[in-house]
């Protein structure tokens, strides 16, 4: 009886668990799928797309660190704000359910390019500088999606099925506010690891 006890106990606290961190484990869930179409999806694109794909990757080591930081600022903040805003809206949780995917997607083809081309030089590279930044922005966007797709879900439950629970809003918010300053963190880290890097790798 104590074993049985025990296990429904451990049942009941892993099934709260789950709950607690709904949104989180669907986020990585769609994550990982992504980084698996992105993946595989390289070796079906067409050779002339993939040229232009790879100066645009490649070109990147010639760039300042001001520039850098100005392209992966514009491009970190541009999926922050699409997060924002459509975590905003009461139909905005299939956008916001789509940002992980096409996020996987974008960095799985990636390191399939730079693995597929370059071996284990591409892998070095990747190690080096992509996979830091990039693992501290999708941690970031990962809460980020978090809070966007309950507060997305509250407004759609307040505003079409006429429910009365605190968006939280101004919580919301306010969390954004924070992982703005993150977002810039991670922006200039990257830039520096790039222009650092960039110097000592040759491929």
């Amino acid at each position: 009886m104590k074993n049985e006890f025990v296990f429904e106990e451990k049942k009941k606290n892993i099934s709260e668990l789950v709950l607690s961190y709904k949104w989180i484990i669907i986020i990585v869930i769609l994550y990982i799928a992504g980084l698996l179409i992105g993946s595989v999806c390289y070796k079906y694109i067409d050779s002339s797309s993939l040229s232009e794909y790879a100066n645009k990757l490649l070109e990147i080591k010639t760039k300042s660190i001001g520039e850098l930081f100005i392209n992966n600022l514009s491009l970190f903040l541009s999926v922050y704000i699409v997060s924002i805003v459509f975590g905003l809206c009461a139909i905005g949780f299939p956008v916001v359910s789509v940002l992980p995917i096409i996020l996987g997607f974008t960095i799985g083809f990636k390191i399939s390019f730079f693995y597929i081309n370059y071996l284990q030089k591409g892998i070095g590279y990747c190690l080096l500088m992509i996979v830091p930044s990039i693992s501290l922005f999708i941690t970031l966007i990962i809460f980020l999606l978090d809070k966007s797709l309950e507060t997305s879900r509250v407004i759609y439950q307040n505003t079409f099925k006429n429910t009365f629970e605190q968006t939280g809003i101004k919580e919301y918010l306010k969390s954004c506010g924070i992982y703005a300053i993150y977002v810039i963190l991670i922006s200039a880290c990257d830039a520096a690891l790039t222009t650092v890097f960039g110097s000592i790798i040759s491929i």
